[in-house]
């Protein structure tokens, strides 16, 4: 759908703002309704956005009977379900409503986002931008009238890493009168619980008294546990990598699982997220006796995850262990003896227990599995 936007002079007068500006304005309301104090702030990367389900229409009658302070003669209303869980989607339904007594266009300043601010549990308020309101229509918005979005993302996201409440609130600017005014919704609120049994992104949490046997690993996804004895790739930033097959020997077209190791090698606390196995890990599959190296299925990576992973405290001496199906990725079509190793590893490294992340680039030596008919 082509998306533009219109403006109109009239409006209530005021000061050009920034969208640091509408943050301040927005999270003062939200802080005090939610008791969190904003000491940071955690944006979703560009290209996260682009996996958004978020299509404007026009012109249907408003029907979300709480919106935030009219601008311009329009009023931003956000309604979501009252409750959610950890790291599980949530469905917002949107509408810019023209309470104004005639038919006009929307105003959006030029720059503005159109911002989603959350405040919860713990320490933090998150900002996220959600798109260009330049991108709306050069719709004629009768009198009672709204543009209405429903906003869901193409994967589960996680909006929520803990559970409690959670007041969300949407803002934008308005070029109005020649000022950039904000356009703010009302706060909606949300409670929280702990995340649904068999929710991918949150693999069930491992007893503390349980060691990461290869059995574990496979039962949980991801596993933390003591650091194992085996050999390693490159150090980068304190983690290395190791690579395990728990089945020395496969039937050919069974799956080929391997244990992926992101081991804390440093003498601190490290701050990790393990990954997505299919997209964060690249591995080379090579015949023992002719040297060649097995393609991968780019149908097996189509797959795209599309949340902000959150992340463990890898103490020194412990490790994040990762269970691959690596036969999925790189199918092997013959029997033989191969050599597996990690090409490209990457997991995500936090300084500090929230805030931003980088990607590691590790390696790992290689492991051998004979595969049978």
């Amino acid at each position: 759908m082509k998306n533009d936007v219109g403006n109109h002079p009239e409006g209530r007068t005021g000061g050009p703002r920034s969208f640091s500006t509408i943050r301040a304005g927005s999270l003062a309301a939200l802080v005090a309704l939610s008791g969190v104090a904003p000491v940071e702030f955690e944006t979703m990367p560009p290209d996260r956005s682009e996996h958004m389900a978020f299509w404007w229409s026009c012109c249907h009658r408003a029907k979300n009977p709480q919106s935030g302070p009219v601008v311009g003669g329009f009023a931003l209303s956000l309604a979501i379900p009252a409750t959610g869980h950890v790291a599980g989607s949530l469905a917002m339904q949107v509408e810019i409503q023209n309470v104004a007594t005639r038919t006009q266009k929307l105003p959006a300043a030029a720059g503005a986002a159109l911002e989603l601010t959350i405040a919860g549990p713990g320490r933090a308020v998150r900002v996220w931008p959600l798109m260009d309101p330049s991108q709306l229509s050069w719709f004629e918005v009768p009198p009672g009238r709204a543009e209405q979005a429903g906003l869901r993302w193409h994967e589960d996201y996680e909006f929520f890493p803990v559970p409690g409440t959670y007041a969300l609130r949407l803002s934008t600017l308005l070029l109005v009168g020649g000022r950039s005014l904000t356009l703010s919704s009302n706060d909606a609120i949300v409670s929280v619980f702990p995340a649904l049994p068999g929710n991918r992104f949150v693999p069930t949490p491992t007893p503390s008294s349980t060691p990461c046997t290869d059995a574990v690993v496979e039962k949980y996804g991801v596993c933390e546990g003591h650091s194992r004895r085996t050999p390693t790739g490159s150090v980068v930033d304190g983690l290395t990598l190791s690579l395990t097959a728990p089945n020395a020997v496969v039937r050919l077209g069974a799956p080929l699982p391997a244990i992926v190791e992101v081991r804390n090698v440093s003498h601190e606390v490290k701050y990790v997220f393990f990954g997505f196995r299919i997209a964060d890990y690249d591995f080379e599959v090579r015949d023992a006796v002719t040297g060649k190296i097995i393609p991968d299925d780019p149908l097996a990576r189509l797959i795209t995850i599309t949340r902000i992973p959150t992340t463990e405290a890898v103490p020194p001496g412990q490790s994040l262990f990762g269970w691959i199906d690596v036969d999925h990725i790189y199918p092997i079509k013959a029997a033989g003896t191969y050599r597996i190793r990690v090409t490209r590893g990457q997991p995500a490294l936090q300084a500090r227990p929230s805030g931003p992340w980088t990607r590691l680039d590790l390696d790992s030596p290689a492991v051998r599995v004979r595969v049978v008919e």
